[in-house]
């Protein structure tokens, strides 16, 4: 916690206020405005044009001051600091789970005393914002498969997601299904291309979504399925925050620290749009180079048959094989996720 005393002009510059409608407040409205903005007031000395402010700012200002436009919230201050130090993952005995983000809102709604509603609307914003900005990566590696089971409340059957030892078995279990299913899928290749070591992914596109959008619910014999996604902060995220930190208390210049920082956002966008299109560009060129549909649909038909000669006789994968077949696996989700997305 930082404590600095602001002058006249450096509390215009803190507040956003002009001088004409700062002095048309009284002195409790003044403090006020302080504190909406998430600093507690210390000691305010003096009147008018002489007053000076001596204010406590907590860390949560300033990771909210990296929002743009949104007033200070300590449901979004918490949900920053929550994505920063990894508390979307639960701890447990027998290992560790991703939780979703609608697990966090519901914690911080009853945490700050708010509706859901309320607490998501809030978290919801502030999350586009950091990933269109660069604050949190696009896709993280580090997935947990979760389920929800019926459980009887009362005279009614709710779904609700499994957690703690039961939610990292379940886990483990649906990991096992999908290096199965890959690695069948990559034996009847490897008679079609015997140096294969993946599969073309829009040869088997079809079959992944249908077992991620329902066969896995079956297997597992859930009522429901979906991939927990960590939340993967940039060096960015930390930057920024320390960024407008050290710059305001070396300056107490708040209105010029938070317009350096626009410009720095605006010009990742910008960036970060050029390597979109880029990348696209690269996207549709490989693209024209691929099968056809037909061709893929005869290398679908010649798999079925291959995979029916070889049921029967599939000798279990190695350690090394598992772990080699999970890591592709895990590459594709994005990819599954984003058909599930558009359809």
């Amino acid at each position: 916690m930082d404590t600095v005393t602001l002058n006249h002009e450096q509390y215009l510059s803190f507040t956003g206020w002009t001088n004409g409608h700062c002095l048309k407040q009284t002195s409790s409205a003044r403090k006020q405005r302080l504190e909406d903005m998430g600093a507690e007031v210390v000691n305010v000395d003096g009147k008018g044009r002489g007053a000076n402010y001596t204010i406590c700012i907590h860390s949560g200002f300033y990771r909210m001051s990296l929002i743009d436009g949104m007033r200070y919230s300590p449901v979004g201050a918490e949900y920053i600091e929550m994505i920063m130090s990894d508390r979307d993952i639960m701890h447990c005995s027998d290992g560790s789970y991703v939780k979703f983000n609608v697990e966090l809102y519901t914690e911080l709604a009853f945490r700050h005393g708010v509706e859901f509603k309320a607490a998501e609307t809030t978290c919801t914003r502030i999350r586009n914002f950091l990933h269109e900005n660069g604050y949190i990566a696009s896709s993280s590696l580090t997935k947990t498969h979760r389920v929800k089971r019926s459980k009887l409340v009362g005279d009614k059957f709710i779904d609700e997601w499994i957690i703690g030892k039961e939610a990292v078995a379940y886990d483990q279990k649906a990991r096992d299904i999908w290096t199965t299913f890959y690695r069948q899928k990559l034996m009847a290749y490897r008679e079609i291309d015997p140096s294969a070591n993946s599969i073309p992914h829009k040869l088997i596109a079809y079959e992944m979504k249908q077992l991620y959008s329902f066969g896995m619910k079956e297997k597992l014999d859930v009522e429901y399925y979906r991939v927990a996604k960590k939340t993967q902060t940039t060096e960015m995220l930390l930057n920024d925050i320390n960024y407008i930190r050290d710059t305001f208390l070396s300056s107490l210049d708040l209105r010029a620290v938070l317009s350096e920082l626009l410009v720095r956002q605006s010009e990742f966008r910008k960036r970060n749009q050029e390597q979109k299109e880029q990348v696209q560009k690269r996207k549709s060129e490989i693209e024209a180079s691929q099968l056809t549909k037909e061709e893929l649909e005869e290398l679908r038909q010649r798999m079925k048959i291959i995979e029916l000669e070889q049921e029967s006789n599939c000798p279990p994968a190695t350690e090394e094989q598992q772990q080699r077949l999970a890591s592709i696996i895990n590459e594709l989700f994005p990819l599954i996720e984003e058909e599930n997305r558009l359809t």
